[in-house]
């Protein structure tokens, strides 16, 4: 009699169809821990009524959400933002969130090991340390940030050694080229549980908003459009203001046309029907930019998205 042979081992359908979903769960963990290393510099034009024409052609970058969470990222992010520079902007802004948690500070809290002590005196050494090797930037126009939700607080030593100027509810009249820019800060109070907003003494024409809460959008575009009782000044012309903003960091993630991360800031602006080019613009013809930031939430990664440094040269043609 012959000799049989085994039958081939079958493999099941189930078996071969988990095998290539870990291939590919593999392959998108891999490509968006890469992407959210790869800064990329987006080059804008914000047209602003009214401009003086000694700021034509003022290039000013703006970065957001760097999320540093310890003092070798703090070392990295000034380093970033020192090559960027190479360009030589007028006016550098930081749109806040310069800390963040990492994704081993986020467990601890959830699962109750971690140290909330240890958490916010980590965080203060990371923001120290940045501020540190910032001191030798040199910027024409000078550094200016607002505070996010992230951040530590800044004691007043701190802030007096540190070159960058950073703005609480107020307007900074930046002095350049023989006239002045104003700026308005909007900054975060953990006293107040959120973002402070009024507009004091803004006078008229151009005018910067920077604020790393993307909601307090309806709050100026509300200015822009008439007076309001709790503010004590309003804008007379939406078309002659910019506001930048972050939190969102533009979505971590996109499908398509469609943001998944930061549900509340994606869901109201970045999903919505009136963001368009990058730029989000209602009715009311106010403008704002949402940043992408650099760093990331919990976890270096993005999808569809990349870390964004913006230059924004700014024109009244």
């Amino acid at each position: 009699m012959g000799k049989k042979h085994p039958k081939p081992k079958r493999h099941s359908f189930g078996r071969i169809l988990l095998g290539l979903l870990l291939v590919l769960a593999t392959a998108v963990l891999l490509a968006g821990t890469v992407n959210a290393r790869i800064v990329r510099v987006e080059y804008r034009t914000a047209h602003l009524d009214g401009l003086d024409s000694r700021l034509e052609g003022l290039r000013i970058l703006y970065i957001s959400d760097l999320k540093i969470s310890n003092t070798r990222k703090a070392v990295q992010a000034a380093n970033l933002i020192k090559r960027l520079c190479a360009s030589e902007p007028d006016i550098v802004l930081i749109g806040g969130d310069i800390c963040g948690l990492s994704l081993w500070d986020e467990a601890g809290r959830s699962l109750g090991f971690g140290n909330e002590e240890s958490i916010s005196r980590r965080l203060g050494e990371a923001q120290a340390q940045f501020l540190l090797e910032m001191n030798d930037l040199s910027v024409r126009g000078g550094i200016y940030a607002v505070t996010g939700d992230c951040d530590p607080g800044l004691s007043w030593e701190e802030e007096r050694r540190s070159n960058i100027r950073f703005l609480k509810n107020e307007v900074c009249a930046v002095s350049i080229n023989g006239t002045y820019l104003p700026i308005y800060g909007c900054a975060y109070s953990a006293a107040q549980g959120g973002y402070v907003f009024s507009f004091e003494n803004t006078g008229s024409g151009p005018m910067i908003v920077l604020s790393h809460d993307p909601g307090v959008y309806k709050q100026v575009s509300l200015a822009a459009s008439r007076r309001s009782h709790n503010l004590q000044g309003y804008i007379h012309n939406p078309q002659e203001y910019i506001l930048l903003a972050g939190h969102g960091l533009g979505g971590q993630v996109r499908l398509g046309s469609r943001y998944l991360a930061h549900p509340d800031t994606n869901e109201k602006f970045l999903n919505s029907e009136d963001f368009s080019g990058g730029v989000y613009k209602d009715g009311t013809g106010l403008r704002m930019l949402p940043g992408q930031g650099i760093g990331s939430e919990l976890f270096p990664f993005r999808l569809g998205t990349r870390p964004t440094a913006y230059y924004i040269q700014l024109s009244g043609k």
